[in-house]
């Protein structure tokens, strides 16, 4: 019989998860300090924990759990939290509906490279429409709207993370070749996104963890955290059904945000 395991993640709430926990005398009072998160991340590590995730909302309101009134931009936490840490994996929530593919796969494809292949994305579209309010917009977007349009958006940043080829930084002082490209660029509409390459290839898979309510295309993973085992995102997520590819890349990793144990 194969010994199974419990994967376990780490909902980070800097005040405590009861609303009137940071009243206690030994309690946090705040999610908007780093010395509060890291101390968080060292004892859920200590702990074997395999995921650190930060949640994120791009609006607030004063009734709002504690934690979530003021709280850190999650990328840049969890870039500062990866120099503190070795081996956890480190997820945030970025939403589809204010941000653009390029920028977000550049941002997790960054904070991929600087952990050492621990990132991963909770993807959503946002809910409340005050939020589209701090991006100039009256309004969110139709419900069935935002998530074909967070269905292609996946898509576009997965074929972007796909762009490099193994082996494509030559670096070879005696030719001065620096750069192999090969094959061609692809655009992926209605993003239009030109498939810059902009981060080499790493040895670890495409950090998406969660996708909750995105299109069957994409295998939703309701209930998953993020799998630190050897396999492919296919075999996790089952048989995923791209409708755009880089044809001449390969998959950007063999594993998914692989932590190794301490």
């Amino acid at each position: 019989m194969s010994k199974r395991q419990m994967h376990l993640g780490v909902f980070v709430l800097g005040t405590g998860n009861h609303s009137a926990g940071w009243r206690w005398e030994a309690a946090y009072a705040t999610s908007c300090s780093f010395a509060v998160m890291q101390s968080i991340a060292s004892i859920a590590e200590r702990g074997k924990f395999d995921l650190l995730f930060i949640s994120d909302s791009v609006v607030m309101d004063p009734g709002d759990h504690p934690s979530f009134v003021n709280r850190f931009e999650p990328m840049t936490l969890l870039a500062a939290l990866s120099v503190v840490t070795r081996h956890i994996g480190l997820g945030a929530t970025v939403s589809t509906s204010f941000s653009e593919p390029f920028h977000v796969a550049r941002s997790f494809a960054s904070l991929d490279h600087i952990s050492g292949g621990r990132a991963a994305w909770n993807v959503v579209t946002s809910t409340h429409n005050a939020a589209a309010l701090n991006f100039s917009k009256e309004r969110l977007n139709e419900h069935d709207l935002r998530y074909e349009i967070a269905t292609e958006f996946v898509d576009v940043v997965r074929g972007l993370w796909d762009t490099w080829d193994y082996g494509a930084i030559v670096a070879d002082k005696p030719t001065g070749t620096f750069l192999e490209i090969l094959g061609e660029k692809e655009s992926f509409p209605p993003f239009s996104a030109d498939l810059a390459r902009r981060m080499t290839a790493r040895n670890f898979a495409h950090p998406i963890n969660d996708i909750r309510g995105l299109a069957k295309d994409l295998a939703v993973l309701a209930t998953a955290a993020v799998n630190f085992t050897n396999r492919s995102w296919n075999e996790v997520t089952g048989s995923v059904r791209r409708n755009s590819r880089v044809s001449s890349s390969r998959s950007m990793a063999n594993s998914v945000a692989e932590a190794p144990r301490a």
